[in-house]
């Protein structure tokens, strides 16, 4: 009888007890525990390397496709009867499995997995190849559970689910569940994971615990997975490598979502390089890290070997695509069938060199194609008039769909029909879906030694688009290039701005020339600069400036225009909470509010890094009175004894424009500086002076007046009140602000007598961390993030 190892969890003790005390594992329930998927879908790591990238992108569909549950069970044990019917399988049938599994006959030691694949392999059960078989009943006398069934079903897939047979997808979900759920474990002890998991604790810990090193396991079967190896989109019919420079590869802050995710579009790794031809595979996370070691540069083809497939009916090959539109398909299957799998496509760039010293063969729609794939496809030698294509290093040609059709018992080839190639779409237009298969041992040693660096791994386990902060991660984009009046700065830090939570989220609409990546302030260094760049700049010149977007990155274009130079006395730190902070601050209050000497002022939100610079700028152009509002008691000590405010008040406790009035006898402010908007509108009518003026800059508190606002205040005090932003400002406008700035403050920040409050800094890699802190609207000053 086989030895059972019930003390192999699929999550170490220390690891449980840690995610349980912050309330994101349930506790054991019937030998399985409940856990939010969030918690096991964690973030790209950051990646540096030019070569090749780890990368989010919304270049593929298959990324808004996860329909993210809440919850799902993770059954304790690694083997168990719960762990069978996370594979897939009914309550009932996993029952028969785990006795199949537990009582053994002598001198059998199956494995916990084979006795799963047996399950499905059983020759009494007929299996289903094409539309006229019934995938339903094959699935049903398997034992299969619904959702894996539904999966498999989904007619959205009919042309590929019939490029293979249905038992061939029930051992790849199989397989690729339990492979997924052995490396969870590991999953969540990666440094990165545990950095981004401790943010969201509830408890708030700030370190993870010492873990001990994972104890190994039998290693996993290797099954095949042709259908997500097999994936490949059309080609030329010669391998007709497209020219073109390859773009350098930079990480950014980009957030979890589709192609309209409004925070960064991943243009990721190149889509052409000269003299390379691109090519794809769609399969599990665990599978791209089997392939490639990112680190070492060393790539294992056999990794994703299967059999068998169109051209390769006993012997095991490698399948690839030279068309992404096939590779997506194939994930956004995928990503039906593995709830909690990641799901990866692999992006390799082949030197032409290499396939030009292969001994490649075309498998195009032909007599030979159709001998070769129903041949294979029956798992079968091939015949003497096409054997010739067991012996080429390199096979390029069409992909069989299937539908319709059964290629496994057909009488003979000449049945199969020009409809039975697969079709995907590209760019609109029906085209034929392309495979390259690598199937001799020189394919697979030049692959893996000219294709080094080359290698990009995309994952998709993308979270609905726009929305928290937790959908931030660092991403790869191609670094910018300098157009007109640009320099491309490298960025040594960026500041935070509420703007990028409203952004994040998207509900900030974005000036025509913003990139989509996060960010409008920071500081850095000129690493190069356009022909047609303002005088006064040149490269290695220490400088900090405003851009319309694209700040949350290692590098950025920005005209020279919004550029200043950095002096000595400043950290990189603090010039870079500078220019979106003290810009607006000095718009709002002089070009729009019209402050002038002697005028009274308030300054909504005083604790905020704009208020903080408008108090101040109003103290120096000696304001009659500067008042202020703030949620607490800290807050407002802070705004008048640190900045000088002439009163502040608490929002949360006071009746604010009751007490303002009251501070100046009934006459009120001269200028008003809001960022709330509707549920301060009336209040801010009450306060306003005869002839006062009315600033607003953002909309906190949503985009309707509340019933029975009265604005006969416009009429009887003529006031004026007026919306500004200063990101859709143009070029010349900024530019005008930046050199106000230049003048009257910068010399005022160089001597200290204003000040730049910073509430925390943070690595970049802690973006998360530092969104969540300015959601808290607990700080007092500019949060910043550092690049390296």
């Amino acid at each position: 009888m086989a030895v059972l190892n019930a003390e192999v969890r699929v999550f170490s003790e220390e690891i449980a007890q840690y995610y349980e005390s912050n309330g994101l594992f349930s506790p054991i329930a019937g030998n399985k525990r409940k856990i939010s998927t969030s918690t096991i879908s964690p973030p790209s790591s950051r990646v540096t390397s030019a070569e090749s990238s780890l990368s989010n992108n919304s270049i593929f569909e298959a990324t808004s496709l996860t329909e993210e549950l809440p919850q799902v069970e993770i059954p304790v044990n690694l083997q168990s009867m719960e762990t069978y019917m996370f594979l897939g399988f009914t309550k009932a049938k996993a029952d028969d499995l785990w006795k199949r599994y537990c009582f053994q006959p002598e001198g059998m030691d199956a494995d916990f997995l084979d006795v799963a694949q047996w399950a499905v392999e059983e020759p009494g059960i007929t299996d289903a190849h094409s539309s006229s078989d019934d995938w339903k009943s094959c699935m049903e006398d398997i034992g299969i559970d619904d959702q894996l069934k539904q999966a498999i079903l989904l007619t959205e897939f009919e042309d590929i689910r019939f490029t293979a047979t249905c038992k061939f997808w029930l051992l790849d979900a199989i397989q690729t569940r339990y492979d997924t759920l052995v490396n969870l474990n590991e999953r969540m002890r990666q440094d990165e994971v545990w950095a981004h998991r401790h943010r969201i604790s509830q408890k708030g810990h700030s370190q993870r615990p010492a873990l001990a090193s994972p104890s190994g396991r039998k290693p996993l079967i290797n099954t095949a997975h042709p259908g997500l190896d097999v994936i490949s989109t059309p080609a030329p019919p010669t391998p007709n490598p497209t020219t073109g420079q390859t773009p350098s590869i930079i990480p950014s802050i980009h957030e979890k979502g589709t192609p309209s995710a409004n925070v960064a579009t991943t243009l990721g790794p190149p889509s052409a390089m000269n003299l390379h031809t691109m090519i794809w595979r769609a399969g599990s996370r665990i599978k791209s890290e089997e392939f490639y070691d990112e680190i070492n540069h060393i790539i294992n083809l056999s990794a994703v070997y299967c059999i068998p497939g169109d051209f390769n009916g006993i012997k095991r090959a490698a399948y690839w695509t030279p068309q992404k539109e096939t590779a997506d398909r194939y994930a956004q299957w995928a990503k039906h069938k593995f709830p909690i799998t990641e799901i990866a496509i692999i992006q390799v760039a082949v030197p032409e060199t290499l396939v030009k010293g292969l001994n490649t063969g075309y498998l195009w729609f032909s007599p030979a194609w159709k001998n070769v794939v129903w041949h294979c496809r029956n798992g079968r030698y091939l015949p003497k008039d096409v054997a010739e294509y067991e012996d080429k290093d390199l096979l390029i040609g069409h992909i069989a769909s299937g539908k319709d059709r059964k290629f496994v018992g057909m009488k003979d080839f000449n049945t199969i029909k020009e409809d039975d190639v697969l079709t995907i779409s590209i760019s609109g237009e029906k085209k034929r879906a392309i495979q390259w298969v690598f199937q001799t041992r020189k394919a697979q040693e030049g692959f893996e030694e000219q294709c080094k660096g080359k290698v990009w791994i995309h994952r998709l386990d993308i979270k609905n688009g726009a929305g928290n902060a937790d959908a931030l991660f660092i991403n790869q984009i191609p670094k910018p290039k300098a157009k007109a009046s640009e320099a491309i700065v490298k960025i040594k830090a960026f500041g935070l701005n509420r703007m990028d939570l409203l952004q994040r989220e998207g509900h900030y609409p974005l000036p025509p020339q913003a990139p989509k990546t996060l960010g409008v302030e920071f500081s850095g260094t000129i690493e190069s600069e356009a022909e047609e760049s303002e005088k006064g700049f040149k490269v290695g010149d220490e400088v900090f400036g405003l851009a319309y977007g694209g700040a949350y990155a290692e590098y950025i274009a920005v005209s020279t225009h919004m550029l200043i130079h950095k002096p000595k006395e400043l950290s990189w730190e603090e010039a870079a909470g500078i220019p979106e902070t003290w810009i607006t601050a000095t718009q709002a209050m002089y070009l729009v509010g019209e402050f002038t000497p002697g005028k009274s002022i308030l300054w909504h939100a005083g604790a905020s890094s704009v208020s903080i610079a408008g108090i101040q700028l109003s103290r120096a152009d000696n304001a009659a009175a500067i008042y202020a509002t703030a949620g607490s008691q800290e807050k407002i000590d802070f705004c008048v004894k640190e900045l000088g405010a002439t009163a502040a008040f608490n929002y949360h406790t006071q009746d604010w424009s009751k007490e303002i009035l009251k501070a100046t006898d009934g006459k009120g402010v001269d200028v008003v500086v809001d960022f709330i908007g509707p549920s301060y509108f009336q209040s801010n009518l009450d306060v306003a002076a005869r002839d006062g003026r009315i600033v607003n800059l953002g909309l906190m508190s949503g985009t309707r007046l509340p019933e029975g606002v009265d604005i006969r205040a416009f009429v009887l005090k003529r006031l004026r009140y007026e919306g500004s932003s200063l990101r859709s400002r143009d070029e010349d406008y900024q530019a005008k602000l930046r050199n106000t700035l230049v003048e009257h403050a910068l010399p005022k920040m160089k001597d200290g007598s204003f000040k730049l409050f910073i509430e925390k800094v943070f690595p970049w890699e802690e973006i998360v961390q530092a969104h969540k802190l300015m959601e808290s609207n607990k700080t007092k000053g500019k949060i910043i993030c550092t690049i390296g």
